[in-house]
């Protein structure tokens, strides 16, 4: 949601909001960054570096301050220009009001995702492995690059790809549109997304319907359970061994993703992990840690319950 609500923080604001603040996000296995949203929706990130933008705003700064979503149309226009084109574009960030926040990543790099108040996802972070999903099924191994030929994004930059694949892939497996609502008063907002998860490099959506979990980033470790093998690079695809084979039911609805370095789990409806691809360290104590915080936060949001 995007709004000109005059209390929106400053982007040189490194002081906590006066309004309530949480923390809803915090890299695990290394990453050292984490993303706070205030009671009013504002987005507030802060970390170890922000070298390849995973704080989702230009800049140096590692305290907390307010993150930047970049204007849809601006990346549209930059495309048409070239790399020997002395363009200056100016940056239009929009207000954008979150509602949840993930963030994932190594010592080395890491990315981040917020889910909007009408659904949409922003990414911003490290690209190299395509773990933004920002590019289309066109991509292929080859990757793609943005302004400067950057493997990064500095802002957050909306989503269309992933929820248009969703979208697509509901239809051609139900014969409807997929999972969406329209109020009365015509405003769409969508429900595509149950939860996700950020790993070392690579990204794990769950879709609403609790069956279909799409992956994409990284997976030469096998942690997007792709048919396909274990790409290097991918961009946003239906994973075929964690999702469901069949119809949500107490015994394989899928209720969260966890998404640990090289590994990929996901979660039934009581917290307990149903399958998990890649290279999954059950016996070290950073990985029980790890999946030990992913089932808490998918308890406390909602996702789980204890028998």
């Amino acid at each position: 949601m995007t709004t000109d609500d005059p209390k929106k923080p400053q982007d040189d604001d490194c002081s906590p909001p006066i309004e309530p603040f949480r923390v809803v996000a915090s890299a695990v296995d290394g990453a050292g960054h984490s993303i706070g949203i205030t009671s009013e929706g504002w987005v507030y990130t802060w970390g170890r570096t922000n070298a390849l933008g995973q704080l989702g705003r230009p800049g140096k700064a590692r305290t907390r301050r307010a993150a930047q979503f970049a204007d849809p149309d601006e990346n549209e226009n930059d495309s048409k220009t070239t790399k020997n084109t002395n363009h200056n574009t100016t940056r239009r960030n929009l207000k954008v009001k979150a509602t949840r926040a993930f963030a994932g990543g190594t010592s080395d790099a890491g990315h981040s995702a917020v889910i909007d108040s009408d659904g949409h996802v922003w990414m911003t972070g490290c690209d190299r492995w395509q773990q933004l999903g920002l590019g289309s099924s066109s991509a292929g191994a080859s990757g793609y690059t943005w302004k400067n030929g950057a493997l990064w994004q500095e802002r957050f930059q909306k989503n269309h790809f992933l929820p248009d694949l969703m979208r697509r892939h509901a239809y051609d497996s139900t014969g409807s549109s997929g999972n969406n609502n329209t109020d009365e008063d015509g405003t769409h907002h969508d429900t595509l997304i149950r939860d996700m998860a950020l790993g070392g490099d690579h990204t794990l959506v769950l879709s609403s319907n609790q069956r279909d979990v799409f992956a994409f980033g990284n997976g030469g470790d096998g942690q997007l359970g792709l048919k396909t093998g274990k790409p290097f690079v991918s961009c946003p695809v239906r994973s075929a061994h964690l999702s469901s084979s069949s119809k949500a039911s107490d015994r394989n609805t899928i209720a969260a993703v966890c998404a640990i370095r090289h590994c990929s789990l996901t979660l039934d409806q009581h917290g307990n992990v149903l399958k998990q691809a890649g290279k999954c360290r059950h016996l070290t104590n950073d990985f029980a840690q790890a999946l030990a915080s992913c089932q808490d936060r998918a308890e406390r949001e909602g996702l789980t319950h204890a028998k």
